[in-house]
């Protein structure tokens, strides 16, 4: 009988902290396969809009990774536990089962302070339809 060859490493992300805007900076799971494998990836988002560790929003990134060369077809993944900087596993961890999620906390915040500029003066139409040019100071506040 011929058995398969299975031999991989899969690299599950670090988790991020960045700025809004800079989304597409969060690391992936990466993987390299050197041998019979065909790995796919994977990843669903579920968003928070609270935070209590002065994030704007927290995201819990869920990671799935299959190698179909090894995966059974039917049994649940097995959940990779979380570490900070990410994990690394291969073929030789939880005897090359082939089906794996791993969960990545990804941390976004406002920390830059919004810029509005004003070329003024300008002109504006009252309500006695007459077009003026009007010089001033004037306060804009954030809401």
């Amino acid at each position: 009988m011929v058995q398969p060859v299975n031999e991989y490493m899969i690299q599950f992300p670090a988790d991020w902290d960045g700025e809004c805007g800079e989304m597409e900076d969060a690391p992936e799971a990466t993987f390299m396969e050197m041998a019979c494998d065909q790995i796919a990836t994977y990843h669903e988002d579920l968003r928070f809009d609270i935070s209590t560790d002065g994030a704007c929003y927290k995201i819990i990134r869920t990671w799935y990774v299959m190698n179909w060369c090894a995966y059974d077809g039917i049994s649940a993944p097995i959940e990779v536990p979380n570490d900070a900087r990410g994990v690394k596993i291969s073929h030789e961890d939880y005897d090359a089962f082939g089906y794996y999620t791993y969960k990545q906390i990804i941390r976004v915040k406002d920390e830059t302070a919004p810029v509005i500029s004003y070329d003024g003066p300008f002109e504006f139409c009252s309500t006695n339809r007459f077009c003026t040019i009007v010089e001033g100071q004037y306060s804009i506040y954030p809401t």
